[in-house]
């Protein structure tokens, strides 16, 4: 699955994690959306990849931290990010965050 994991304080609310966790979700459904799977992938490897967006939502940059050990892969997940610029923001300003986290496992769901 991907997920947008901005770091939070050890503080937040409920409502914060909750909110959060929609932010996450809404980013991840639409890279998925955006993904051309490789054929022939087997297992569901994960990898991770930093990304800068503007506050209007729109993809700075796209790093790759963590490789999902298959190249075409990992090369398919960038593009997906890229075309999914720019990404959905957060129902509340105080949730965005310039620089996520995105984990993605091609066979799992949001």
């Amino acid at each position: 699955m991907m997920q947008g994991e901005p770091s939070t304080r050890p503080t937040a609310t409920p409502a914060t994690q909750a909110g959060l966790a929609d932010y996450q979700a809404r980013i991840a459904a639409k890279v998925r959306g955006n993904l051309m799977r490789p054929p022939g992938l087997e297992g569901n490897p994960e990898a991770v990849f930093m990304v800068r967006q503007h506050p209007d939502g729109s993809v700075v940059s796209v790093r790759l931290v963590r490789s999902s050990g298959v190249p075409a892969l990992d090369d398919a997940i960038e593009r997906a990010i890229l075309r999914s610029s720019p990404l959905p923001l957060p129902a509340a300003n105080e949730l965005f965050r310039a620089d996520l986290e995105l984990k993605f496992r091609p066979n799992e769901q949001p």
